[in-house]
């Protein structure tokens, strides 16, 4: 009964290796579909073929070093993956790396807490093996999983109900693994033995099936949570312009007012021959037309109204604003950059505002060629915020409707083949996008 046990224990653990490979896979590359389950199925199949069938003929340290796995890893990456070659090179590298790490660190935390030797651990088949593969198995999930969100990859997000289902759809589906294995191997009538096995697989099947469903609509319904979110944010984003538009109009009622006061004074003073006096309220005049306000040409009217208002309410509230501009937005769409470049100054001056006046500060860099665009925003900072706050999540209280600027930014970046890059450096907080122009 103990090595049954410890048979059906292992094979399980086998299950669940080949289970979170082919899932990081997936997730990791993507697939040239959208049936996961199909394709998971497939690979874990291929993989439960070769465990069962070859492992008796396969040297033991093949096994422990998960050779077996490499043809399996590239027929996957050839027939399911998307991406170039060396995103699935890369996507099966880190499978083995990740492989050869975790099975290091469960033999040497084995060893040295049970006392056991590397010999003893490599060769026996007793439940101290078993607990070198369980810690395996354990360090490899984490691992993956680590890979996966860091590489923002992973999305699915789980109540305690729905993890409930699909961990039993898993232990029914690493049960049905070993009950395979049990009958390949087993003192079992030949006529019984075809049943089982069909019956199992079917199992198998069925079970794996119902799990990526399952993992598949949750993944649907976060990314619908998301996008129903960022689409909030968006609005507020818009309602937010809509408000600065009405204040441009003020703005330019209350200048034509003020123009044609302007030009009846300078009428009657001319009428009445006070030339000393028009001179000296044409001076006043061109005074206030010539203060420092903020004008920006990137060839593309639309963000060139948005940008000027920007650093002018800005520079308003006291903050030093330096521009440079030297590329224009060509092969960006108009509303992509509004939101791109909106987003970063609005993040820009909610920092500065935090500071006393004399230390405000925002620079704007637009730069690029023909084939890319580098935008740059830099602001003042009073104490670091990546060293507290990395993953620059919003920090006010209302977080469903707010903390979704960042996201705007990366999304765009993301769908120009671009990237976003976060420092810090004397005092500065610099935020820099790389977009691909669209030709």
């Amino acid at each position: 009964m103990n090595a049954l046990m410890l048979n059906v224990t292992q094979n399980m653990l086998f299950f669940l290796e080949a289970f979170s490979v082919s899932y990081f896979l997936l997730r990791f590359c993507g697939c040239k579909c959208k049936e996961h389950q199909r394709q998971v199925l497939v690979f874990q199949t291929m993989v439960m073929a070769v465990l069962c069938t070859l492992s008796p003929y396969i040297p033991r340290y093949l096994v422990f070093i998960g050779a077996a796995y490499m043809p399996c890893l590239i027929l996957f990456s050839i027939f399911f993956l998307n991406g170039g070659f060396g995103q699935k090179l890369k996507a099966c590298l880190l499978v083995l790396c990740v492989k050869m790490l975790t099975l290091l660190a469960a033999f040497f935390i084995t060893a040295r807490s049970g006392g056991w030797t590397a010999q003893e651990l490599y060769n026996g088949h007793g439940w101290h093996h078993i607990a070198v593969m369980i810690l395996q198995r354990g360090f490899l999930v984490v691992m993956l999983g680590w890979i996966l969100r860091t590489e923002g990859k992973y999305r699915v997000q789980m109540k305690l109900l729905e993890k409930g289902v699909v961990l039993s759809n898993l232990f029914m589906s690493a049960a049905s693994f070993a009950i395979i294995h049990l009958i390949s191997y087993g003192n079992i009538n030949r006529e019984w033995k075809a049943y089982l096995f069909i019956l199992s697989l079917l199992c198998l099947v069925v079970m794996n099936g119902i799990t990526f469903y399952l993992l598949e609509k949750l993944n649907q319904k976060n990314e619908l949570a998301s996008d129903n979110k960022m689409l909030r944010q968006r609005v507020m984003y818009y309602e937010n312009h809509l408000e600065q538009a009405y204040d441009q109009i003020e703005e330019l009622k209350q200048l034509r007012h003020d123009i044609r006061h302007s030009y009846q004074l300078i009428s009657n003073l001319a009428g009445q021959g006070k030339s000393r006096e028009v001179e000296q309220y044409v001076s006043e005049i061109l005074e206030v037309v010539n203060r420092e306000d903020y004008v920006v040409t990137t060839g593309n009217g639309f963000v060139d109204s948005m940008l000027c208002y920007k650093l002018n309410f800005a520079a308003k509230k006291g903050i030093q604003v330096c521009h440079t501009v030297t590329a224009g937005l060509e092969g960006i769409n108009n509303v992509d950059c509004c939101n791109l470049i909106g987003n970063l100054i609005d993040n820009a001056v909610e920092a500065s505002l935090k500071l006393p006046a004399e230390r405000r500060k925002l620079e704007l860099f637009i730069k690029g060629d023909p084939h890319k665009l580098l935008i740059q925003v830099k602001n003042a900072l009073a104490a670091s915020v990546l060293d507290t706050n990395s993953d620059l999540l919003t920090q006010k209280e209302d977080k469903d409707v707010h903390g979704y600027g960042i996201r705007i930014i990366r999304r765009i970046a993301s769908q120009y083949n671009g990237c976003v890059r976060f420092s810090e450096e004397n005092g500065c907080f610099c935020a820099e996008v790389m977009l691909f122009r669209n030709t």
